[in-house]
């Protein structure tokens, strides 16, 4: 142990475990969402900027332990810039602290305080002990989640199955092993309690229709979280987000995440493990399997992603814009103009998209070489951008791909009723063509913005219906939430004992 103290006093490794910590810390934290490849490219690029960085300072100053203990001291100030200033924030509620009039000038006065300091010092033997030693334990730390990573989205994944009562399948009954399970999410569609209120008489009623084949439509049905990758990041790994601690700042990083565990979700792994093959026609990535339309949901390079917090990306995010957005770019539009400056590019391919889905989906029964399977079809209707009217007819394009119809509530509706005949059809053929005896979930990831202008709960009001074979809806209750839909299921059909969650809303501010 006395030459590892030693050793430890003398060299000032801490340099280069700054970064170490860093990747391995932050390719924990964004599982799934980031290859180990790029992690690794990110590791090299900062080692060898600590190393030149500190062969400049010992260029000049001519003491390899001075040296070695800046660089530490502002690696990490420039690595875990944003965490700190988050940590001042959330954790220690100094808000006033954390604002960046505040914290840069502090920032800038540690750093020099620190450099006069250190410049001084004689004798580095304990703090060199000091970092060396709090770097490992933290490395060490961080390593000791590695190994489990293999099964976070698995069996493990945020302890839903972890406690559960291991599946048997001699409970299971050939029937059962083989009944497809077809989860048809709609976009943006609203309770239908809702609807009523503000569809004109005698609109196309989608409950009455689903409550006429057998379905069991939940009337008080909301979903857990009001944005799309969020609510389905909760349905399908059938848990709440407990990593999002800050629900009031979102930011592309969390989107990113969410994204990622959508990608390895529970449902499916556990859907696979029991022979069944996964039908992924949505606009995420699904087991690695790509998505049938690239939507973006505010998502980063994995690059980015990795070097979200560092101090020039929070400096770019937080202050640069104030300046840049005064200024045009090459095209003559402005860098922080919209997203929507080309609506028709960004949305015209949800319209074929769309249609390929309410004409792909009833086709699946016909081919009886798969089974069992689980079909994921995430329609983008009546999701804007509103492509006709109740009868059918097509907008024109200045009337579909304009961002003052986002919360056009008549548009809207009517493209609601048009939906919902869409929605009859396919199910009627998709009922038909598997003899009613597949299970069929129709729900949707949060209701309308629109109605949500005036009530913020009228964006959790979503649609949620069910139906199962057997016509046994024992199990199921009007106030259930998503985040419950497929523990109900598991337990129904697969003999599952997974306690169901309480059902909450949670507001999301993006």
């Amino acid at each position: 142990m006395k030459p590892i103290k030693i050793f430890l006093e003398k060299y000032g490794i801490h340099s280069f475990l700054v970064p170490v910590f860093f990747i391995i810390h932050n390719y924990v934290q964004y599982y799934g969402a980031v290859t180990p490849g790029t992690a690794l490219k990110i590791f090299i690029l900062i080692e060898i900027f600590f190393t030149v960085f500190v062969l400049l300072l010992y260029f000049f100053w001519k003491n390899s332990n001075a040296s070695l203990a800046v660089t530490t001291f502002l690696g990490i100030l420039y690595l875990l810039f944003g965490n700190i200033k988050e940590m001042l924030a959330s954790g220690l509620h100094l808000f006033f602290v954390s604002r960046y009039a505040v914290f840069l000038p502090m920032m800038i006065l540690c750093i020099v305080v620190y450099i006069v300091v250190i410049r001084k010092k004689k004798n580095f033997n304990n703090l060199n002990l000091y970092l060396n030693i709090l770097l490992i334990i933290f490395i060490i730390t961080d390593c000791l989640q590695l190994p489990s990573l293999n099964g976070i989205f698995t069996a493990g994944k945020q302890s839903l199955l972890a406690n559960r009562t291991i599946y048997n399948d001699k409970l299971l009954t050939t029937s059962f092993r083989k009944k497809d399970i077809y989860y048809l999410l709609f976009d943006s569609y609203p309770n239908c309690t809702i609807l009523k209120n503000n569809q004109p008489p005698g609109s196309f009623s989608l409950d009455t229709f689903l409550l006429n084949r057998n379905f069991y439509v939940i009337k008080n049905s909301k979903c857990n979280y009001n944005n799309t990758a969020f609510s389905m990041d909760a349905t399908l790994n059938m848990a709440y987000l407990e990593r999002l601690h800050n629900p009031d700042n979102l930011t592309p990083m969390e989107y990113d995440k969410a994204i990622a565990d959508i990608n390895h979700a529970a449902i499916f792994n556990y859907m696979a493990g029991r022979g069944y093959k996964i039908y992924n026609l949505s606009a995420f990535t699904v087991r690695n399997s790509p998505p049938l339309y690239k939507q973006q949901f505010a998502t980063l390079l994995p690059g980015e992603m990795f070097m979200y917090f560092t101090f020039l990306p929070c400096i770019k995010r937080d202050l640069l814009w104030h300046i840049t957005k005064h200024f045009p770019t090459h095209s003559g539009a402005y860098i922080n103009s919209p997203a929507f400056n080309n609506e028709k590019e960004l949305n015209e391919g949800k319209l074929y998209y769309n249609n390929k889905l309410l004409d792909s989906v009833p086709k699946i029964p016909a081919d009886t070489s798969v089974e069992p399977r689980f079909v994921y079809a995430h329609f983008f209707m009546p999701h804007y951008p509103y492509f006709y009217d109740e009868n059918g007819k097509k907008y024109s394009d200045t009337g579909i791909y304009n961002m003052g119809l986002i919360y056009n509530d008549k548009k809207f509706i009517n493209y609601v009723n048009y939906t919902n005949k869409k929605i009859a059809g396919m199910l009627a053929e998709l009922l038909s063509k598997t003899g009613a005896g597949s299970i069929v979930i129709v729900q949707s990831d949060h209701g309308y913005r629109g109605f949500a202008k005036t009530d913020i709960n009228n964006h959790f009001k979503n649609l949620s219906a069910v139906y199962f074979p057997n016509h046994d809806y024992s199990g199921l209750y009007d106030s259930m939430t998503n985040v419950n839909t497929f523990r109900v299921l598991l337990n129904k059909y697969f003999s599952e004992k997974i306690p169901l969650l309480p059902d909450a809303v949670i507001v999301l501010k993006d």
